[in-house]
């Protein structure tokens, strides 16, 4: 099983596609004109947008009927395109003679989150994964935000232990790099 990364972009900034849906008609924020994430997901999305648009002008039905078909078809026919959007980055996990497996970044993302979510102390913050140095891998590299008066060597040595174990039984890959960095430090009142 060889892993590799379909884009060479950072997986994700924290933003997801529907914030981004929603602003789309704005021009980019700070954030967006320096991410290059966001700047790559907000091209994807504006063929999308411009042919909704056009859709909703170009589509004045005249009775109720038609008006209430058309509008279930275009929120069908939407959903199914924000689901195939928001599949994110996908890796190569096997190359079979029935085709190429891949997995979501999203599903990776999610088993990094409740791992860390798990743990008391930490915060997550910003994320990159990318594939691992040998077949049947992923690296990746988090940034954490400490809770004062942790600590932060047994916290970040237990996080790795648990992200290699959850990654192992949940889907099936092994983690090579786990960079963590702690760059933050937050008091829970």
């Amino acid at each position: 099983m060889e892993i590799t990364q379909v884009s060479d972009l950072p997986y994700s900034c924290g933003r997801s596609e529907d914030e981004l849906w929603s602003r789309l008609s704005m021009p980019p924020d700070q954030h967006e004109l320096g991410c290059p994430y966001c700047q790559a997901q907000r091209q994807r999305l504006a063929p999308l947008a411009k042919a909704t648009t056009q859709w909703k002008i170009g589509n004045d039905s005249e009775n109720e009927a038609d008006t209430a078909l058309l509008g279930s078809i275009r929120g069908r026919v939407m959903d199914g395109i924000k689901a195939e959007i928001r599949r994110g980055t996908r890796f190569t996990l096997r190359i079979t003679t029935l085709g190429t497996l891949r997995i979501s970044g999203y599903v990776l993302l999610e088993t990094l989150r409740e791992v860390v979510d798990s743990i008391r102390g930490v915060a997550l913050r910003t994320h990159k994964i990318l594939p691992g140095s040998h077949p049947e891998s992923i690296s990746m590299s988090i940034n954490l935000a400490l809770e004062a008066g942790e600590d932060g060597v047994r916290l970040t040595n237990g996080i790795r232990d648990a992200l290699r174990a959850r990654f192992a039984q949940a889907i099936g890959i092994s983690l090579d790099d786990i960079d963590i960095n702690l760059e933050d430090v937050f008091h829970d009142f």
